[in-house]
């Protein structure tokens, strides 16, 4: 199982490095913006579902009683990832409507 989550993190790692050098550079066009806003909603879709998810325990694990202080915390990395890939969709979102 470890395995898999550290290929998972290395995967999205290389897709930030990616999206990076594609806002960087110059020569991109309107349907590369497209493309890569199309991806990283997606992504920001999947990790929005996991982090609401793991709120909805949260929420639900107070009302019952059986509240573990450390369970939002191990959760951090993925309130994380929400969080990068709202800034990077919002950044690609913004370049494709410009370019429009």
């Amino acid at each position: 199982m470890e395995y898999l989550i550290s290929l998972s993190i290395i995967g999205f790692c290389c897709l930030c490095l990616y999206s990076y050098y594609v806002l960087k550079n110059e020569t991109v066009t309107e349907q590369k913006y497209f493309h890569m806003a199309v991806t990283w909603g997606v992504v920001l879709t999947l990790f929005g579902i996991f982090s609401g998810i793991f709120v909805l325990i949260a929420i639900f694990s107070v009302v019952t009683n059986e509240w573990d202080n450390t369970f939002l915390l191990t959760k951090t990395p993925v309130f994380m990832g929400t969080y990068i890939a709202f800034v990077i969709f919002t950044k690609y979102k913004r370049r494709y409507k410009k370019g429009i």
